[in-house]
């Protein structure tokens, strides 16, 4: 029997399946990853694409989010709420930026 997480997998990626991906492994992964797949009632290319793209997921998910201590959070939203006053040098980068996009 499926589970939920394999059957929206599935659902998600039955379209055109066009690209492959090849690896080499030792013998007692494969035999690991056949029993997992087995165990999930998947295939085993299912099963490797499933924890493969979840991996991904996170992965991408962990490197895009900033975690921050509390003392960095607290000077961060106090940047935020009470931002400097702009130096002489950024109000004229701010004015040539205006003037450069304004006229396209």
């Amino acid at each position: 029997m499926l589970t939920d997480a394999i059957a929206a997998f599935a659902l998600d990626h039955e379209a055109a399946k066009s690209e492959r991906l090849n690896i080499r492994v030792a013998p007692g992964v494969k035999a690991t990853l056949e029993k997992a797949a087995i165990l999930e009632g998947c295939s085993l290319s299912d099963f490797v694409t499933m924890k493969a793209v979840e991996a991904a997921r996170q992965s991408i998910t962990d490197h895009e989010r900033i975690v921050l201590a509390e003392h960095e959070r607290t000077m961060f939203f106090a940047a935020l709420l009470n931002p400097p006053t702009p130096s002489a040098k950024a109000r004229a980068a701010a004015r040539r930026y205006r003037e450069m996009f304004r006229a396209k």
